[in-house]
């Protein structure tokens, strides 16, 4: 059972001073049973993702796969030639019997191919974007591939800069022109993520209140569709009382010679009590799941 104190207000209430203390690296919550606190709020510091994470800088997908196989670009024109050659002669022209960078510059020309304006546009937000996207993501498989080069400040710097570049271009292209700015996020795979005009410090403090705040919400929810239940299993019995006291009242005006005057309420009250018998309304809620409250009045 939580404590009523925590129940009534939770923001005012976690705004006493102090609220948490460390005191031998455990949390103690003043006015707060610790153990019973801690069953029902959960608080997890938030993991700090480096500027180059994906989960950070809004890359949906990673470097596509190198090919072996491709021709080197520099040998691409002369395709016609080098494909007539024996199989172990083309292989000197291929990307397997280069260096990575060989690789890496084919993706590059395959993204252009899809964005840029034209054959020599270099200039565009279109071409500088899907250059930025294509170094920042050949950055991240290295850092995965060879985990040492992240010790490496000059890469973690340069990839960082080049984030918030690409960031800037985006942003301009947003305001510039919308429909080219969501084409080019589409293509590439990427999520704008735009800086948000003021930081806020994660603190302990302010994320247990809002947790207790939820947690209050979800309480009171549920108190509540408990409640409709309860209400909604009293209406058979109360129906049946208001049709005895209706039919007691037409009895009685007619032993007086009187018209009766509840004929009609009785005839709506026998349908209403026959569409909730026939509808099987009978909920005990000490018994129920909110999942299943919730899908009876999601179907009523």
């Amino acid at each position: 059972m939580i404590p009523r104190k925590l129940l009534m207000c939770s923001s005012r209430f976690l705004h006493m001073t102090p609220v948490a203390s460390l005191r031998s690296k455990e949390l103690i919550i003043v006015n707060i049973d610790n153990h019973e606190f801690h069953k029902v709020i959960k608080y997890n510091r938030p993991e700090e993702l480096e500027a180059y994470d994906p989960r950070r800088s809004g890359d949906l997908r990673p470097q596509d796969k190198i090919d072996p196989n491709w021709l080197k670009f520099e040998f691409q024109p002369f395709a016609d030639v080098i494909d007539k050659l024996p199989e172990e002669h083309r292989k000197i022209f291929t990307v397997g019997f280069g260096q990575r960078r060989d690789g890496t510059k084919i993706l590059l020309q395959n993204a252009l191919s899809q964005t840029r304006r034209h054959k020599y546009d270099n200039e565009s937000m279109e071409f500088k974007v899907t250059w930025a996207t294509w170094k920042i993501r050949n950055f991240q498989d290295l850092f995965v591939a060879h985990p040492e080069q992240r010790k490496s400040t000059r890469n973690r710097v340069f990839v960082k800069e080049l984030i918030e570049k690409r960031r800037r271009w985006l942003n301009k292209m947003r305001h510039d022109d919308y429909k080219r700015f969501e084409w080019v996020l589409e293509v590439l795979g990427v999520v704008f993520k735009n800086l948000p005009e003021k930081g806020t410090r994660i603190e302990r403090k302010a994320s247990i209140n809002v947790l207790v705040n939820l947690y209050c919400n979800e309480l009171r929810d549920k108190k509540m569709l408990e409640y409709k239940a309860l209400l909604e299993e009293e209406k058979v019995p109360f129906l049946k009382t208001k049709l005895e006291t209706l039919m007691a009242i037409r009895a009685d005006e007619e032993s007086i010679n009187i018209p009766s005057s509840v004929d009609q309420d009785i005839l709506d009250t026998r349908k209403l009590l026959l569409q909730l018998e026939k509808s099987h309304m009978t909920i005990h809620p000490s018994k129920i799941s909110e999942l299943e409250i919730k899908k009876i009045y999601s179907s009523a």
